[in-house]
């Protein structure tokens, strides 16, 4: 899957070339084709399909050469996740009804290669034949695949439980405690980027941002409630927003140059 715009990374990643096509990691290969090798690893036979967008197309053409152009699928329309993969699943089913498919974002940070594959073996193992998919347990005995015929338990039930942990825990929030504004952020983060010398002064940020509604799934007011980290050990955090990017900003500097 690599239609996404890559918002969450900008200004670095930009709707006119997102992150799954930049060498974020500073490694001579973007996150796209590390991905593509990374289900080399897992099967050198294997059928490579991708899914994004006509604005795109040039960028896989010249960062993966070796995928034919009939399993380069442009979307028609950006429709997210579900769409996507019911989209390439529809198209891959007319050409190998009995194929078993591994579908995986193309900007995915995944440092041990190797473990990946022997992991993705077993999956693939696992599906071998159709009616080994929907049954009860899969392997790992912390995965249970629905039943219809079933109730499922009450998810608590299967969350880790601090009082019969054999080595006690708790898990705390560290945020500010309290809400910031996103344009707010938005704004610092530009004048912090260009005061640490990784943007120029006269970038036209204007330019790159695209105001819009409410999305699904978005909501008004989120952050972490910090209340049981102050009350279990007198700490609040005090880092400023500002102090935050600009510590961000300037490591950015510093690492990629």
């Amino acid at each position: 899957m690599a239609g996404g715009v890559g918002s969450r990374l900008y200004p670095i990643s930009t709707p006119e070339k997102p992150k799954q096509f930049l060498d974020l990691l500073g490694v001579g290969k973007t996150l796209i084709q590390l991905t593509y090798e990374r289900f080399l690893a897992v099967d050198p036979e294997a059928h490579f399909w991708v899914v994004t967008s006509e604005a795109y197309y040039k960028y896989i053409k010249e960062q993966l050469p070796a995928i034919p152009d009939e399993q380069i699928l442009l979307e028609p329309v950006a429709r997210n996740t579900a769409p996507c993969i019911a989209y390439v699943s529809w198209k891959i089913a007319q050409r190998y009804p009995d194929a078993r498919v591994m579908v995986a974002p193309s900007d995915a940070y995944v440092p041990d290669v190797e473990a990946f594959a022997v992991t993705a073996r077993k999956a693939l193992a696992f599906v071998k034949t159709p009616d080994q998919v929907g049954g009860d347990v899969m392997p790992d005995p912390g995965r249970v695949m629905p039943d219809p015929g079933r109730v499922m338990p009450d998810p608590g039930r299967v969350m880790p439980d601090p009082d019969r942990a054999s080595i006690p825990y708790a898990v705390y929030n560290i945020g500010g405690g309290q809400p910031e504004n996103l344009l707010d952020f938005v704004n610092i983060l530009q004048e912090e980027l260009v005061a640490a010398g990784v943007l120029p002064q006269d970038f036209d940020f204007d330019a790159h941002k695209q105001l819009v509604p409410m999305q699904p799934g978005d909501v008004p007011t989120t952050y972490a409630d910090s209340t049981a980290l102050e009350r279990d050990f007198g700490f609040t955090p005090r880092i400023t927003l500002r102090e935050g990017l600009r510590h961000f900003a300037r490591w950015y500097k510093e690492y990629y140059g």
